[in-house]
């Protein structure tokens, strides 16, 4: 079994499924997260942080993950300060292995 077949074989899998999720597997695509944020000084910069979300990771523990919208927020005052709290959908990104990228 060579390294090339094996190769072809990820990459035939991954078009498979890339393609089943762009039909049948859609609803399947989605996921939510819920995301909070302390101490933001004010509304503006709440409105900026929920813009400069979508199309990026959600946080640094789900590289993975890109957030498509925000679904719905909770901006909450404390201390001359707000909390917020953010319910976006997220859409998972596979990731092609390095050894799959590679050119013979």
């Amino acid at each position: 079994m060579s390294m090339e077949w094996i190769r072809q074989s990820w990459l035939d899998t991954l078009a498979l499924t890339a393609d089943w999720m762009r039909t049948e597997g859609k609803e399947f695509m989605m996921d939510t997260m819920l995301l909070a944020f302390h101490n933001v000084d004010d509304l503006s910069e709440i409105v900026r942080l929920g813009n400069v979300m979508i199309g990026n990771a959600p946080d640094d523990d789900n590289p993975n993950y890109t957030v498509s919208r925000i679904l719905h927020f909770q901006v909450i005052p404390q201390n001359g300060k707000f909390d917020v709290v953010f319910l976006v959908e997220v859409r998972y990104q596979m990731e092609v292995p390095d050894w799959v990228k590679q050119e013979n």
